[in-house]
């Protein structure tokens, strides 16, 4: 897709598909910018940070030491989202 692509993408409802096309560079943009924080986790020596992101969620790993992104995750429920549920505080939500 051409650069003019992507900015049509994110001002429209952003979907799972359409975000895991996009280059890296692109999806590290978006979600800084349309994503919503929810919590993190430190486990060994990787940090995750989970956003909200129109339908979806995306995870994002960083590399504790070098703090520099490894990976985007995208998912809507499941196993990746059950890690979290004890680092998410209702009354926050609320």
């Amino acid at each position: 897709m051409k650069p003019i692509d992507y900015i049509h993408l994110v001002s429209e409802k952003l979907g799972i598909y359409e975000f895991n096309l996009m280059p890296i560079d692109m999806q590290a943009e978006t979600l800084w910018d349309k994503g919503v924080f929810l919590t993190n986790l430190i486990i060994g020596k990787m940090r995750c940070n989970l956003y909200s992101l129109s339908n979806f969620y995306v995870e994002v790993e960083y590399g504790k030491e070098e703090n520099e992104i490894l990976e985007f995750r995208t998912f809507k429920r499941g196993k990746r989202l059950e890690k979290y549920i004890d680092q998410v505080e209702l009354d926050d939500l609320l």
